[in-house]
């Protein structure tokens, strides 16, 4: 056996927990307690300094909405290009839940804990997950605790479903769910499907969706065509009663949907449906035209950063996409229930891929790391089998390394999202896989020799990366125990702090005030503003936050000192200053100190201004506004 394969092989026999190992159980579980408790106190450093993430409060936003319309939409948007004011659909259930619990919870800031347990749960859904994957596989006990490890630390899956996102939180859980029930039904091949397996398998992949449309559109859609091909081709001979299996399944996929379609058509009207329709499939035609030249951009962006990320520093999807193209490679060699693993994950890659065409700006290749638990087997797989050809092995390695160095080099430069930077070391990553392939045919003796050093620069590179998330998980505590601990003498009774500052906030924002102001605001808190109309200073995708045809009376930005998280917009201005946001201008007029540090900015409409003003991030001049109102005088009702 070649050294690449023995050094993965010495890693393993390090981690095989056995009864007279305690020592290397307590390191496999210290590992598993800071990842969750370190984003546990990373929340609560979070409530405990008075941040709130603007995504977040949207879906509060939403299910106030819900609580006093019946309809989730967005008040602080409006005129959104998206129909955001009339419902928030990206997140339908999250809204729906959360306005169960607005009779229970004081203020918007103690939904940290809701949030907390909703983090929880999504570990518990993600470790039940993992057990019964890899008991699937019939791995040993050691594999079990690589794989979770490696999971928890992988960064672009810790950026967005381990972390504080809680945004994504129950798309996250559902699909999980989802992938848990149908693991259930590929158990019981040889023998009759559960009916509750069937059920909840449809019942979860349709919530998916319905919690973040983003990212569980392609689960939703995964899981339904792996069941048909899994019931109707694979199964066939073994279960005669396949249509009643489907039938299950299928009627448990359409409760949800069908449950939705009654709250819609109940609480909307007509005009709003109509609206919603114009606004989602005609007014995007306007703005992003269906041309090819738009296609290629839009999707060549997508197909880039699969292969080079700038939303973490390091990606281990190439290298998992990679370990999914060498299983299929030898997939007539795998035995059946690595077969049905290897399929399931393609099936799912392929259902991202084509449901990207249309939607990349929103189905973008990161969220693909939902499917982390399957990669990860994928990739653990190509590590236990035994290969007859090292070069194949060897060419896993080199390909894995040069990714590495690769995403090292471009991270910083292509953070703007460009096209025309990222497509640089996306199409190097394609020219090195040609021509490894090319080497690799030819028998080239770079993929016949043992290459020791390659060997360690990839498993130096693979530990460091999840090391370097296990640094900031460390961090966490330290800010927490000995920074926010300490500042804030955290008690019991501090937890009335956000109440407190809720009520002087008021306080000084209220003499400001006259009768029924509208108000730009970069913080639209109704407790903050509780008469008073509001318009979020949010810019992103255009128009999707909205847009007026009049200026706001007064505006109040948000700043924070020292803040290492901040809100979509908050800058340290200038007395004087004139300020520019969508077709207005505002001059900022005083400063007041609020508290812990905070404080706002407050300022009034003005026709003076210079060439010197303040821009937000997107700058939409007023002729495109103007366009954008005639639109919607022509179009919507």
């Amino acid at each position: 056996m070649y050294r690449g394969l023995c050094s993965i092989k010495t890693i393993i026999k390090f981690f095989n927990i056995e009864n007279n190992s305690p020592v290397k159980k307590k390191i496999f579980f210290f590992l598993l307690f800071i990842s969750i408790f370190g984003t546990i106190f990373s929340f609560l450093s979070l409530f405990i300094n008075f941040f709130f993430d603007f995504d977040q409060y949207k879906l509060i936003t939403a299910a106030e909405s819900i609580s006093k319309n019946k309809l989730g939409g967005l008040p602080y948007f409006p005129n959104s290009s998206s129909g955001a004011d009339i419902l928030w659909w990206p997140y339908i259930f999250t809204p729906l839940f959360y306005s169960l619990l607005l009779d229970y919870i004081s203020n918007l800031y103690n939904f940290y804990f809701i949030f907390i347990l909703e983090y929880l749960i999504a570990v518990f859904v993600l470790i039940i997950l993992s057990r019964k994957l890899l008991k699937y596989l019939n791995v040993n006990k050691n594999i079990v605790y690589i794989f979770i490890i490696i999971l928890f630390f992988s960064p672009l899956f810790n950026e967005y479903f381990i972390d504080t996102k809680s945004t994504y939180r129950w798309c996250f859980i559902f699909s999980m769910l989802s992938i848990y029930f149908l693991f259930n039904l590929f158990e019981k091949i040889n023998t009759k499907y559960k009916r509750s397996d069937l059920f909840f398998c449809g019942f979860f992949s349709s919530l998916s969706p319905m919690a973040f449309i983003s990212v569980g559109l392609p689960i939703f859609f995964g899981i339904q065509i792996i069941f048909f091909i899994q019931n109707f081709f694979i199964n066939i001979k073994n279960n005669p009663k396949k249509i009643i299996n489907f039938s299950i399944f299928f009627f448990g996929s359409l409760i949800p949907i069908f449950l939705l379609i009654i709250y819609f058509t109940n609480f909307s009207n007509a005009y709003d449906f109509q609206n919603l329709y114009k606004l989602f499939f005609h007014y995007s035609g306007e703005v992003a035209p269906n041309t090819i030249g738009n296609f290629f951009i839009k999707y060549g962006y997508f197909i880039s950063s699969l292969l080079i990320t700038s939303y973490t520093q390091v990606s281990f999807m190439p290298i998992f996409i990679l370990s999914l193209i060498i299983n299929l490679i030898l997939f007539k060699n795998l035995n059946i229930n690595q077969k049905t693993l290897i399929r399931t994950l393609t099936v799912f890659f392929v259902s991202w891929l084509i449901l990207a065409i249309p939607f990349s700006a929103h189905i973008y290749a990161g969220r693909m790391s939902i499917l982390y638990p399957l990669f990860i087997c994928s990739f653990i797989n190509i590590f236990l089998f035994k290969f007859k050809d090292k070069r194949i092995f060897n060419f896993f390695i080199f390909s894995t390394v040069f990714i590495f160095i690769l995403q090292i080099l471009f991270n910083n430069i292509i953070r703007n999202y460009d096209i025309k930077l990222l497509i640089i070391p996306a199409t190097l990553v394609i020219i090195i896989f040609a021509l490894s392939y090319f080497l690799y045919k030819n028998k080239y003796d770079l993929f016949t020799q043992k290459n020791f050093s390659i060997n360690l620069l990839f498993y130096f590179f693979f530990v460091f990366f999840l090391f370097k998330v296990f640094y900031l998980k460390i961090l966490y505590f330290k800010n927490f125990l000995y920074d926010d601990l300490r500042n804030s003498n955290f008690q019991i009774t501090s937890f009335n702090d956000s109440d407190t500052y809720i009520e002087q906030t008021k306080k000084k924002i209220e003499k400001y005030l006259v009768n029924n102001d509208t108000v730009l605001t970069n913080k639209p808190y109704t407790d903050f503003f509780s008469n008073n109309p509001l318009q979020a200073l949010y810019s992103y995708r255009i128009f999707l936050g909205g847009v007026k045809q009049e200026p706001a009376d007064k505006i109040f930005l948000f700043y924070k000192n020292n803040q290492k998280n901040i809100n979509f917009f908050e800058k340290d201005l200038e007395i004087n200053s004139i300020f520019y946001f969508k077709g207005f201008y505002y001059k900022i007029l005083e400063q007041n100190n609020l508290y812990k540090k905070e404080k706002f900015y407050y300022g009034e409409k003005t026709d003076l201004f210079n060439n010197n003003f303040i821009k937000p991030i997107i700058f939409i001049p007023e002729n495109k506004i103007k366009k954008y109102f005639d639109w919607r005088k022509d179009n919507l009702k």
